[in-house]
C-alpha cells in the first residue's frame, strides 16, 4: 500500500507505472537472502480521496475492486 496525500489520480497512476517498471525489471526474480524469489506479476488498484470515497473502508473497497479488474484485464 502506498499513501500519497494531496496527489491526483493521474500522478498516482504515474507513480504506480514507475514502480511497476522498477519491480518487473528484476525478472526473473529478486535475490533475497541469497535465494532467487520469482516475481509472477505486478498488480495494483488505485483510489483517491474524496472522489472514490471519504472513509478508509470505502477507499480500500474501490482500490480492491480496481486491483481485481487489473488482474482480470492482464490475466494475472
Amino acid at each position: 500500500m502506498i499513501i500519497m496525500p494531496e496527489t491526483t489520480k493521474e500522478t498516482g497512476e504515474g507513480v504506480i507505472q514507475r514502480a511497476a517498471q522498477a519491480f518487473l525489471s528484476h525478472k526473473p526474480g529478486l535475490l533475497i537472502g541469497g535465494k532467487e524469489v520469482p516475481i509472477p506479476a505486478f498488480s495494483w488498484g488505485l483510489a483517491t480521496f474524496p472522489t472514490d470515497g471519504e472513509t478508509a473502508p470505502a477507499l480500500f473497497a474501490v482500490a480492491d475492486k480496481a486491483l481485481y479488474q487489473n488482474r482480470v484485464n492482464k490475466g494475472d
